[in-house]
């Protein structure tokens, strides 16, 4: 034996080697296992997609949130107005309670992906190095204090979260749409003419703050990632208009932060697959009608990323076995790439297995995104209920066409109406999603 195995010098030796060889072959076969099996699960996924998403539904509803995404897009863009108001009557209150700190905005505002109802983050940033909780919390009953007495701020609150901060609603004036337009900006829903209003969540850097490198993370994945920005949206304003607090993390929704990540994670799974095994496992078909579109296209594809976004995230998620790990560490684990985005049963051998949502942070793995979302049975609630009104509404457009497919053969006339493929104007799939009619400013 010391021919074959030189490494080993004693019989001891040699059978400890031999186990463990016989245990890393074991756990191979377990991986493989797994890996088969995940597969299946997604294979089953993207062919129910390809036999209940007709290709005409997935091009209109494609057509419908490039609109109303590029609405949302563009009318967040137009409130930056109401952030550089905000920040310099901020600042001027700065220089009376907290002399050489400034305000800093990350969240949403910094990101990219702030919507009509987006509060706007602040941190503050002071001239030393606050790490305590009671100089935080005595700096932030000061800035409440002066605030308080402006008469520009409505209403505000201290809340004494695991992150003390201040919630304020101030009042943003038609001075803003002046501003906006001094920036080349068009008027948005809080930049017209009057009194419109915007709620701050202020918060004091420390150390552990992770705002501004948060907001870095989704502008890169937003940067490398086709459509992440306008599914983010759409699916961050789905949410803010469920209500019960299923969107506002100190009321145990799902924060923005934690959604956009999800999205990422489903973007990037699909991403991976696609390179992995080609178009195999694509919802997409050549039977389109114009026969002009591919699985790849743009044609569909915002469409069939909010599709795969639902099927996963709804009926095949398990929050209190599976994580999701938007940027799953290089060399981190043996298991294919596209099998770390959404990780099934992966919660238990994890450091968040008592949190009742796992979305790991990009940066820093060891914090958990989600871990305050104990609503997050009522948002799952509210995507399944979506994902069952478009499943509804693709059936009804599948039996349309079938109708108006005989109609014509047996009258040798082409159909030229349909009530479901009517102009992109008309918002009837995305509806269908919300479950409501869409009223999108700008």
């Amino acid at each position: 034996g010391d021919e074959m195995y030189p490494e080993v010098n004693s019989t001891f030796e040699y059978l400890a080697y031999l186990n463990q060889q016989n245990r890393a072959h074991h756990e191979a076969i377990e991986r493989n296992r797994a890996e088969q099996k995940r597969l299946a699960e997604l294979q089953r996924m993207f062919t129910r997609i390809s036999q209940e998403y007709p290709p005409a539904f997935l091009h209109k509803l494609n057509q419908e949130i490039m609109i109303v995404a590029r609405r949302l897009i563009q009318n967040g863009q137009s409130r930056k107005g109401d952030e550089r108001q905000v920040l310099r009557n901020l600042e001027l209150l700065l220089r009376k309670c907290a002399p050489g700190s400034r305000a800093l905005v990350y969240g949403s505002f910094a990101s990219g992906f702030q919507i009509p109802s987006s509060d706007l983050d602040i941190v503050i940033e002071t001239s030393s190095s606050t790490t305590k909780r009671q100089d935080v919390s005595r700096l932030l009953d000061s800035l409440a204090e002066v605030m308080g007495e402006a008469n520009w701020v409505e209403d505000i609150k201290k809340h004494q979260a695991v992150v003390p901060l201040v919630k304020a609603r101030v009042i943003v004036s038609s001075l803003v749409s002046n501003d906006a337009k001094k920036h080349g900006e068009e008027p948005g829903m809080n930049q017209s003419s009057g009194v419109q209003r915007l709620d701050l969540d202020i918060t004091v850097k420390t150390p552990t703050h992770r705002g501004a490198a948060a907001a870095h993370v989704l502008r890169s994945l937003a940067g490398t990632l086709h459509g992440m920005r306008e599914l983010g949206v759409l699916l961050k304003h789905f949410l803010a208009t469920r209500g019960n607090g299923q969107a506002d993390p100190y009321e145990g929704g799902l924060s923005s932060y934690a959604l956009i990540l999800i999205v990422a994670a489903i973007l990037q799974l699909r991403d991976d697959l696609r390179r992995s095994f080609g178009t195999t496992l694509s919802s997409g078909t050549s039977d389109y009608p114009e026969g002009k579109a591919t699985a790849s296209s743009n044609h569909f594809d915002l469409a069939e990323a909010l599709v795969v976004f639902l099927e996963s995230f709804v009926p095949g998620f398990d929050p209190t076995q599976d994580l999701i790990v938007p940027s799953p560490p290089p060399m981190a684990s043996l298991a294919p790439r596209w099998m770390q985005f959404l990780q099934k049963g992966g919660k238990a051998k994890s450091r968040f297995a008592s949190d009742p949502l796992v979305v790991v942070d990009p940066t820093d793995p060891t914090n958990n995104t989600a871990r305050s979302c104990y609503r997050f049975p009522e948002v799952q609630k509210s995507f399944q209920a979506a994902l069952e009104r478009l499943r509804q509404a693709a059936s009804q457009m599948k039996d349309m066409r079938t109708r108006d497919s005989k109609n014509s053969e047996s009258s040798g006339v082409g159909c030229t109406s349909n009530s479901l493929n009517s102009s992109s104007s008309n918002f009837t799939m995305l509806e269908a999603l919300f479950g409501e009619k869409l009223s999108i400013p700008g």
